[in-house]
């Protein structure tokens, strides 16, 4: 699987730990026994190492000035972010030759990481895309805030699976209904209420599984990245919503990504922890 966005860092207290979408969906992809690789533009001084210590990937690497950096505070279930600082783009050269081949490919850039030139040549034979990055600017205080933009969908063209959250378009429900006639594959993702999925246009809902959430940073790009590993292998999108439900129930149980360990002993994944 080729992942594609910047790494970020995530303010925790006084500290701050790796993180973004590639971090979360890569750890989510080797958990299900994925081999992973991952083009990032990150600072001088990012993590790497703590990053690796728990994502065991190839990693290409461009150089920014800084490193995309959140807070995000959580309050009665939902989340508020604020942009600390804003990352460099991916450069197209940053992919290596032989790189874009992939099974699978997923674009989930954090904050307008990807530009259209390069977003318009990922495609593996599954390619998904994940919207939020695309989605979000800053306020007032750094506070992110929605984009009410839809003119990236064009650098998306044929793109086999769109992902976003119910949060992406709460205040601009007109984005949802765009988006769900820009691929053959939509998900909107809706916490623990599991998923609502457009195939050609007609929608299904797809229900969660019972959740004792922990912490529910990265369950999106978790969901992504599950979703894109079962469907890469059968092409059933019902089931790969279903699945990937079922594995989110399980990474918002713990703080941080998911990992392999805590698959096992869970019969219906026995096939895929093995």
């Amino acid at each position: 699987m080729l992942l594609v966005g910047n790494f970020t860092l995530d303010m925790r207290g006084r500290g701050s730990v790796p993180g973004g979408s590639v971090f979360y969906s890569g750890c989510a992809a080797q958990a299900l026994g994925v081999d992973v690789r991952i083009v990032s533009s990150v600072g001088r001084g990012f993590p790497l190492a703590e990053a690796l210590s728990q994502l065991s990937c190839e990693v290409s690497f461009s150089e920014a000035e800084e490193t995309t950096t959140f807070r995000n505070v959580y309050r009665g279930g939902s989340r508020e972010q604020f942009l600390c600082s804003a990352g460099g783009r991916i450069p197209c050269d940053a992919v290596p030759a032989g790189w874009g081949d992939a099974d699978v490919v997923l674009r989930c850039p954090v904050y307008s990481e990807l530009g259209p030139e390069l977003s318009g040549m990922l495609r593996g034979k599954v390619t998904g895309a994940s919207l939020q990055g695309w989605l979000r600017t800053a306020g007032e205080g750094g506070r992110v805030i929605p984009r009410v933009d839809s003119e990236f969908l064009s650098s998306l063209a044929g793109v086999d699976v769109l992902f976003y959250s119910e949060e992406d378009v709460a205040h601009h429900p007109e984005l949802g209904e765009r988006f769900r006639r820009a691929a053959p594959v939509v998900v909107e993702t809706r916490g623990s209420l599991g998923a609502d999925v457009w195939i050609d246009g007609t929608e299904t809902h797809v229900p969660g599984y019972p959740v004792r959430e922990l912490d529910p940073t990265g369950a999106g790009d978790t969901f992504s990245a599950a979703f894109l590993v079962h469907y890469a292998e059968g092409r059933d999108v019902l089931a790969a919503a279903d699945f990937a439900c079922r594995i989110c129930s399980v990474q918002v149980g713990l703080c941080g990504p998911l990992t392999r360990g805590a698959l096992l002993g869970i019969p219906e994944l026995d096939d895929w922890v093995r």
